[in-house]
């Protein structure tokens, strides 16, 4: 996966958009994750999938999926396609009385004058001419009172089992992100979650779709990309570092995550 990341703007304009080009072969980096804003995610061209709390939004050209706040979430193909993401910080519309991250918001739309708004937000971000700014934020407003007027999901309600499981997973994320380089055991996690066994890992692989020995293997092995790409480190060094003891097995389980081996990322250092 290719991922460009714009946060240049000031404290005070709390955007942060992306571009993400995923395939088969090159998972998404942002892999598992929340916060409380509302996300926007355009796809430009190609077909994949927008992961959202339970639910698979599939996504192709010109559609538009919405992570509610507090949604884990993810993206994924089997192809390539060419994403953005529009991370909405609050403070950018409640001074208007504008809330959408309070209600739960339809997750696909197809919409063309939110495109419209995206597409001219991607040009000013990408040209910074006079006034970006002002500029982004017009199309901002634009798209949270469509997103207010038209897309408010009131037929959907939050069922406290999901909200449970959602809870459970997002303690199981936060731990393993935390000491995913020490040895983990399930019983471990049960202990600091107050769950069984049965319940984290079904809650995990139902939410996530994956096991929690896979989502451990990730963290290890962006752990260890993030050291070669330094590039101070030989694929044999960031493999024990990421808690890797075995060098045969690591380029293995590097392969299945990020469909490349490890001396193919350390090929592109300049």
């Amino acid at each position: 996966m290719k991922y460009e990341l714009h946060n240049d703007l000031d404290a005070d304009f709390p955007l942060i958009f992306g571009c993400r080009i995923l395939s088969a072969s090159h998972p998404d980096d942002a892999y598992l994750h929340w916060h409380d804003c509302i996300e926007v995610v355009y796809c430009e061209y190609g077909q994949g999938w927008v992961i959202s709390g339970s639910d698979r939004i599939f996504v192709e050209e010109g559609d538009i999926a919405i992570v509610n706040s507090g949604d884990i979430h993810d993206g994924l193909t089997e192809s390539e396609c060419r994403m953005y993401s529009l991370d909405l910080g609050s403070t950018l519309y409640s001074p208007l009385g504008l809330d959408p991250h309070l209600f739960v918001l339809k997750k696909k739309i197809k919409d063309a004058r939110m495109e419209a708004s995206i597409r001219r937000i991607i040009a000013e971000i990408e040209r910074k001419d006079a006034y970006y700014r002002q500029a982004v934020q017009i199309e901002i407003m634009s798209i949270v009172i469509l997103l207010m007027r038209e897309y408010l999901d009131n037929t959907t309600e939050r069922k406290s089992s999901d909200n449970q499981q959602v809870q459970a997973v997002k303690k199981i994320i936060s731990y393993l992100r935390e000491h995913f380089l020490e040895r983990i055991t399930i019983e471990e996690l049960c202990a600091e979650t107050d769950y069984s066994k049965f319940y984290l890992c079904h809650s995990f692989k139902k939410m996530t779709g994956n096991t929690i020995i896979q989502y451990v293997n990730f963290l290890k092995c962006q752990h260890a990309r993030n050291l070669l790409m330094e590039g101070n480190h030989s694929v044999s060094e960031s493999a024990a570092l990421s808690g890797y003891n075995n060098d045969s097995y690591f380029t293995k389980t590097y392969k299945a995550v990020f469909g490349r081996l490890p001396s193919d990322d350390l090929r592109l250092l300049p």
